[in-house]
């Protein structure tokens, strides 16, 4: 399934997030910078910059794409976040993207864990690429018909932040092959009864 399948608006936007962060996983490191590059003028983007500027948080700006991401550190992993203003559709969505693309011989281990982890969600939702083996969190705001908060955008974030440092180790972990992804599932499951 290429990205274009399940958005055909933003197609170049997510070839380009795909090519970012292939190009900067080993360019990026705690120290990532505030940049402030010529961005579409969006209202939801506005407030999504004035929320991490207030908190002094360092992020980067994609060009032309209402977007910015950072990278973000949890029990000793790393990984990409992007925060995406969809301004037509007043929609903000965070991406917590995993590393390392999923070898393609594990590609069916980890769709069948994610898609058994997303039965258990409540919000948000584990996906991955399946043409290219990219594995993201995603969580996301609909701001049609409220105001965007900076409570709304970190409650968003947050939680998507939560849910990949939470289950990092056990997609880890079934890529690797020391868990199954039924064990994987079922230590979710009971971990939450």
């Amino acid at each position: 399934m290429s990205s274009s399948f399940w958005i055909q608006e933003g197609s170049d936007f997510l070839q380009q997030v795909s090519q970012l962060v292939q190009e900067a996983m080993g360019q990026l490191t705690e120290d990532s910078y505030s940049a402030k590059n010529n961005v579409k003028d969006g209202l939801i983007f506005q407030k999504v910059k004035s929320f991490f500027e207030q908190r002094q948080w360092n992020y980067q700006v994609i060009p032309n794409q209402n977007s910015l991401y950072f990278t973000y550190q949890a029990n000793g992993q790393k990984w990409m976040v992007f925060f995406v203003a969809h301004e037509p559709q007043k929609q903000a969505v965070v991406y917590s993207v995993y590393p390392q693309k999923i070898p393609e011989a594990q590609h069916s281990n980890v769709a069948e864990f994610i898609t058994g982890l997303n039965y258990y969600l409540l919000i948000g939702n584990f996906e991955m690429d399946l043409g290219d083996g990219e594995l993201r969190y995603r969580t996301s705001l609909d701001c049609k018909e409220c105001p965007v908060t900076f409570a709304l955008l970190q409650q968003v974030l947050v939680t998507n932040l939560n849910m990949m440092t939470r289950y990092f180790e056990r997609i880890q972990g079934v890529i690797e092959g020391r868990i199954s992804p039924q064990d994987a599932i079922a230590s979710q499951h009971f971990a939450n009864a």
